[in-house]
């Protein structure tokens, strides 16, 4: 069943989804307007003053140049102004944000960049220094047009590293472009690699088939084939031999060929759409309009499925579990007036839901928590060149009641489906005291960290559960008392 409708009174979209007992609402809130083209998009809790859920939000304004965060004030529904964090002199595109020097608090990273083949592009690294303010140092310039951040720990040393997408201009071939690495030696220092000569635009990481906790290295190709000017665009899979050595597997090399706009691929996520213990990967054409998902065979092999074939201008993914109800869904938007979320049927097919129509250029969706619930909610920009937007769309479901009223007549546990930083809040209710064991479980069901094995009293705790040296995957959150049934939650890394 769907409701949608337009609340104009209130400014905001509405629209109800029903899965079983399951409804999902998403509510529009302004978070900026009247901007110069916002494009990237990303949120942590700034200033560690926000409670569990409710998360800052961070933008690019790329005509600006300006990297920006604003405060969530209330549960996602009132914003304060935009906080600059740094302007630069090039066109800023991508932030990304997590705590990159293991200090508590949450830093960015931001790509700038410059479109001819003479000029260079640079990554800036924004030190939070705990008040609001950032300090930035630029960290390296390369000819090529940096894109897309991802802050994961590709080597398994327990720093949170940076890799980035380079693409080449629309016009011609130049040598800097494809795929980095830029390893965290601890802190703020940081030794550049070079992955491979994909013309990349975006860009993921995870652990594939072999669980080392060495990322591979998915990149999507904005126009060109490597160097080959009159080449389809691919999706291009870097393996890690688990010691940093990466090989190339092509994963799609039809995803078309246009100097202009839509260029040949879209986004690129990586999850376990059909829960076989592997990781798959979610990705798109944005010259032929397709939404796509490819099925993790073996780790090297993937087969392509078809999620969306009326996905014109397809530009951004992401991944949250909406409902939540163990599947993993898709958000994804185009520049031609939609944002859709797919919910995951869990056999390998997608229900595709309209979530607004208004504006023309949505451009990047990021699934976080801004209200205060364990339901994702979505932070999207729309990237009109004079009067941009940066919109919050609040998922109002139904799934943080249920989780927290009773999963046994006993003990419950409550801690969101989606981690993106390097700690997650977890709240949990003993009703019969005694021995309470806590731990996480990999998706094989072995016990990887033991949170707690205590004895407890009748009552309501809250602890944190240390992500940071885990890599992107699925995980199981486990309380197991005396002899009752251990209550399961799955829970899944994206970064």
């Amino acid at each position: 069943m769907k409701k949608c409708f337009v609340l104009l009174f209130l400014s905001l979209f509405l629209c109800n989804i029903t899965y079983g007992q399951r409804v999902v609402t998403f509510y529009r809130y302004t978070i900026d307007s009247v901007l110069a083209a916002p494009h990237g998009d990303w949120a942590g809790d700034v200033e560690n003053n926000n409670p569990p859920w409710a998360y800052d939000a961070f933008a690019t304004i790329t005509t600006a140049r300006q990297v920006v965060w604003y405060s969530n004030n209330d549960l996602g529904r009132l914003w304060g102004p935009d906080n600059i964090i740094y302007t630069g002199d090039r066109t800023c595109t991508e932030v990304s944000a997590a705590d990159l020097d293991k200090d508590g608090w949450i830093d960015a990273v931001s790509s700038f960049v410059r479109s001819d083949s003479v000029a260079y592009s640079f990554l800036a690294i924004h030190k939070n220094n705990g008040n609001g303010t950032f300090t930035t140092t630029k960290l390296d310039s390369v000819k090529a047009r940096l894109r897309q951040t991802r802050l994961v720990d590709v080597n398994n040393d327990g720093w949170l590293d940076i890799i980035v997408a380079g693409s080449a201009p629309r016009t011609s071939w130049i040598q800097e472009a494809g795929v980095y690495w830029y390893r965290n030696n601890g802190g703020m220092s940081f030794t550049k690699n070079f992955i491979g000569t994909a013309d990349a635009w975006k860009i993921d990481a995870f652990d594939n088939t072999d669980n080392d906790k060495h990322l591979d290295i998915v990149a999507a190709e904005e126009f060109f084939s490597g160097q080959d000017v009159s080449a389809s665009a691919r999706i291009i899979l870097y393996k890690n031999n688990g010691a940093e050595g990466f090989s190339q597997i092509i994963i799609d090399n039809s995803l078309g060929r246009n100097l202009g706009d839509p260029p040949g691929g879209g986004g690129v996520r990586c999850a376990d759409f059909d829960k076989d213990g592997k990781i798959d990967i979610v990705g798109s054409s944005s010259y032929n309009g397709v939404l796509y998902w490819y099925k993790n065979n073996d780790g090297t092999s993937f087969t392509r499925n078809v999620i969306d074939n009326l996905a014109n201008n397809i530009d951004g993914i992401d991944i949250g579990d909406f409902e939540p109800d163990g599947n993993m869904d898709i958000v994804a938007c185009g520049r031609n007036y939609w944002i859709r979320w797919y919910h995951n049927n869990g056999n390998g097919t997608f229900t595709m839901n309209s979530i607004d129509t208004q504006y023309r250029l949505f451009d990047l969706p990021y699934v976080t928590y801004l209200d205060g619930d364990t339901c994702p909610d979505i932070i999207v920009t729309e990237a009109t060149p004079a009067n941009g937007w940066v919109f919050a769309y609040l998922n109002h479901c139904v799934a943080s009641i249920e989780e927290k009223t009773s999963i046994t007549q006993n003990n419950w546990i409550r801690t969101p489906s989606i981690i993106n930083k390097n700690s997650v809040d977890i709240a949990f209710g003993i009703v019969n005291k005694g021995n309470i064991k806590l731990e996480i479980l990999d998706i094989t069901g072995r016990a990887i960290d033991i949170i707690s094995n205590d004895y407890y009293e009748t009552g309501v705790y809250n602890t944190l559960w240390d992500t940071g040296e885990r890599p992107n995957g699925t995980y199981f959150l486990s309380l197991k008392s005396g002899n009752s049934p251990a209550i399961t939650k799955k829970i899944t890394i994206v970064r």
